[in-house]
């Protein structure tokens, strides 16, 4: 999971990066929201690869 949680958040980062960047500079507590909230909108989608990942039998998901 720490790979696909890896790989969600930095094109989720990037994007908003590219967004809020375009409308201006965001004071500390702003980058601290959208921190937590880039956390909280990926703990689902992580908690849903965990799930997909336990419950199939071929050897090779354990690397992805």
């Amino acid at each position: 999971m720490p790979l696909f949680y890896y790989g969600l958040h930095r094109l989720l980062i990037h994007g908003l990066a590219l967004w809020l960047t375009a409308n201006g500079r965001y004071p500390l507590p702003g980058v601290y929201a959208v921190g937590l909230a880039v956390i909280a909108l990926l703990y689902w989608p992580g908690r849903w690869y965990a799930a997909f990942k336990h419950t199939r039998a071929e050897p090779w998901w354990k690397y992805i």
